[in-house]
Parts: C-alpha cells; structure tokens; sequence
C-alpha cells in the first residue's frame, strides 16, 4: 500500500536517489546532475514554510517525491503553487503525491491557484493532470543554447 507523507531530512538521500535515476531517463540526461544542489533544494522544501517535499513510500521504501513551494505572482494580488519536481517509481504513487500537494497548497498556505509542469516523470501529464480536476492552459516550450 503506497502511503504519503511529509518528507524529513532523514529522507533527503532516498529523495536524491529517486531524482537521479529519473534524471538519467530524461531530455536533461547529457547535463550533470548536481547531487549537492539538489540536497539543498530538498532539504529547503521540508524545513521552510512556502515550500513543501512529499514522499510516497511502500513499506518504508520511498518510491516517489513531489518538491514545490508557494509565492505571489508579482503583478497580482495572487498567491500560487508550483511544484519544481514529481518522480514515481510506481503505478498510483503520482495521482497520490498530487493529491497531498492540492491539500497543502490550498489548505496549509492558503494559496489561489495551483501550476503544475506539463511533464510528469518524463511522460506527459496531462491526462493525469485533468483526471484530477486540473485544466490545460497553455504550455511551456523550451530551447537549448547551442553547443559550440
């Protein structure tokens, strides 16, 4: 049974884990991963208020993390949620994850929208994005310097 919770620093390494090996199977493989960088960014996400790190384990084994935070749009008076990384290593633990992150977004930080990336593990998200209430606008497009 695939359980959810807030992540502590005791999960910072199994999070890392999990972040590499989806790193190695993505668009972004040919770039290093920054192993201390990203045990920076997880351990701000469980220690500081605006931003958040969720687990999914089973059996006490993580099997999948989301990592966002909360700010203010700064040309509105909105506050927003984002997430900055979501990994599943299995069926059901994605759409679970979500489901934790709506519920700190809205109901722990208050905010008025939530924006997720059009990624998800690196497959597109959107069907799962729409299965659980979210709607598609727009998009994001990308474009890599050119090597020399």
């Amino acid at each position: 049974m695939i359980e959810i919770r807030r992540a502590t620093l005791d999960d910072v390494d199994a999070i890392v884990a999990i972040g590499q090996r989806a790193h190695s199977l993505s668009a972004n493989a040919k770039y290093p991963f920054a192993e201390g960088r990203a045990k920076i960014l997880i351990a701000s996400c469980v220690c500081r208020h605006e931003m958040c790190a969720i687990i999914a384990s089973i059996d006490t084994k993580v099997v999948g993390f989301l990592l966002g935070h909360a700010d203010r749009y700064p040309y509105i008076d909105m506050q927003f949620a984002t997430d900055l990384a979501i990994v599943s290593e299995v069926p059901g633990a994605g759409r679970k994850l979500l489901k934790a992150f709506e519920a700190w977004a809205f109901g722990v930080v208050g905010v008025d929208q939530i924006i997720l990336g059009a990624v998800y593990g690196g497959r597109d998200s959107t069907a799962l994005y729409t299965r659980i209430g979210f709607k598609h606008v727009g998009g994001m497009f990308t474009k890599n310097r050119r090597s020399a």
